[in-house]
């Protein structure tokens, strides 16, 4: 039903939309740590959120990247399900 060129395709846009989410929540955690440094009010939260951006943006950018087979194999056990 879809070439291997398509899965390939589709596998490097999941993995670098994966790499950009990474790069801004470390950017996001970046600046809600500079928040609540410059701020007294809601500091902890803003410390809070802060670290859980960082963590989720270094999870994202370590991942290992989508492979066409993993993509195949999900594509498959989908068909399967409709039948």
């Amino acid at each position: 039903m879809f070439s291997s060129e398509f899965f390939r395709k589709y596998a490097r846009i999941i993995t670098v939309a994966a790499r950009i989410f990474g790069i801004w929540s470390i950017l996001v955690g970046t600046f809600f740590l500079l928040s609540a440094w410059a701020s007294t009010s809601n500091r902890v939260p803003n410390v809070l959120v802060g670290l859980l951006a960082i963590a989720i943006g270094v999870g994202m950018l370590v991942a290992r990247p989508v492979t066409v087979e993993q993509v195949q194999s999900i594509g498959k056990s989908m068909r399967n399900d409709q039948e």
